[in-house]
């Protein structure tokens, strides 16, 4: 159970502290699902948390409980928190999705000897090992893939991943295949235009821009 959804356990078992309650069978199943019958009983919740985490669940509690808040507003609040935290966090491919890649492209690798560029911003890290990701899984299905920084850099508005090309009414078959691959993986791309002097000659590149 995540600790929020512990939280609001808690939560809820002392607002309704003390309010008259008929005794009967208790069941639960679950991970941190507690049963309790009774009145002023005793009972310990046993969840993956260690003492430090708990010991800071019940001081949210506390503070909860002492300024008489609003517990949809407190679970909103920590719902808006954890979605800022998921965004804060580095893009990598799974295990699925680079096996899904693989599966897809493989194929096409080994009838193409062409080498696929794949490329980030200069100063974006993050961007630069997600595109490792794509260079490795594309190497172990067979592929020519390599990832190479641009000169001149990513314009800061290059955001998500992008199959750059210098047409996009006459696009390289191949820059096809990739984006279909990418879609099997369920990795979202698009098609973009780049710079006439972005990676001359190649007719297509692989963009990983800033994270979306």
């Amino acid at each position: 159970m995540p600790t929020r959804y512990l939280l609001l356990v808690l939560l809820v078992s002392a607002v309704c502290y003390g309010q008259p309650t008929s005794t009967g069978l208790a069941k639960t199943t679950g991970e941190c699902s507690p049963a309790v019958t009774g009145n002023k009983n005793t009972f310990t919740i046993n969840c993956a948390v260690d003492k430090e985490q708990g010991e800071r669940m019940l001081a949210i509690l506390n503070k909860i409980l002492r300024n008489q808040l609003d517990p949809t507003a407190v679970m909103a609040k920590l719902d808006e928190i954890g979605k800022d935290v998921k965004n804060l966090s580095p893009r990598r491919l799974s295990e699925k999705q680079i096996a899904d890649l693989q599966e897809s492209v493989k194929n096409n690798c080994s009838r193409s000897s062409a080498l696929i560029n794949v490329t980030a911003s200069n100063g974006n890290q993050e961007a630069q090992r997600y595109g490792m990701d794509f260079v490795n899984a594309l190497r172990a299905a067979g592929c020519r893939a390599d990832l190479i920084l641009p000169i001149p850099g990513l314009r800061p508005d290059v955001i998500g991943v992008n199959i750059a090309v210098r047409n996009l009414k006459s696009i390289d078959a191949f820059a096809f295949d990739i984006k279909y691959a990418l879609a099997a993986a369920g990795v979202p791309s698009r098609f973009a235009l780049m710079e006439p002097e972005f990676f001359q000659p190649e007719t297509f590149v692989l963009v990983i821009g800033a994270k979306e």
